[in-house]
C-alpha cells in the first residue's frame, strides 16, 4: 500500500526512509488509430484499451543507512517479470502494473569510492493479468 507519498509500495517493496519517493507522473495513451480517406476527413477508432504508463522518481541516501543496497529488493521483484499490485495507504488500489525498467543514477562520490547520492525512476506499465 501507498502510505502517502513517502511509504508508497509497489508488490513487497516499501518506498520509505531511506528510500524518498519523490515524484509519481501517469501517462495513459488511449489507442486512438486515424484511417486516412481520400478527398475526405480521416476516420478516428479505438481498437485497443488504453495504455497507462507510471513513472516513479526518488533518491536514496546510502551515507544514512540504506547503504548500497537499498534498491535490491525492487530489482528483485522487476527480475521475476510478475505483474504487482500499486496502492495507496487510503486505500485506493491504482491496479497491478509490471516493471519494465529501472534506471539509476549515483552521484557524490568520496575518497574510498562509495557514493552518496543515489537517484533513480521506475516505469511500470498496467497490466491486464
Amino acid at each position: 500500500m501507498l502510505y502517502s507519498l513517502y511509504h508508497n509500495k509497489m508488490g513487497s517493496f516499501k518506498f520509505e526512509s531511506p528510500v524518498i519517493l519523490g515524484q509519481i507522473s501517469k501517462s495513459v495513451d488511449y489507442g486512438i488509430s486515424e484511417q486516412e480517406r481520400i478527398n475526405n476527413y480521416s476516420v478516428y477508432f479505438t481498437a485497443k484499451k488504453e495504455k497507462e504508463t507510471i513513472t516513479l522518481s526518488g533518491v536514496t541516501l546510502p551515507n544514512t543507512g540504506a547503504k548500497n543496497t537499498a534498491l535490491d529488493k525492487l530489482y528483485s521483484l522487476a527480475a521475476t517479470k510478475d505483474t504487482l499490485l500499486l496502492s495507496s495507504g487510503s486505500g485506493k488500489s491504482f491496479g497491478r502494473f509490471i516493471i519494465t525498467s529501472i534506471n539509476e543514477n549515483r552521484t557524490v562520490f568520496v575518497d574510498n569510492g562509495a557514493f552518496l547520492v543515489q537517484e533513480f525512476t521506475v516505469e511500470l506499465l498496467r497490466s491486464g493479468k
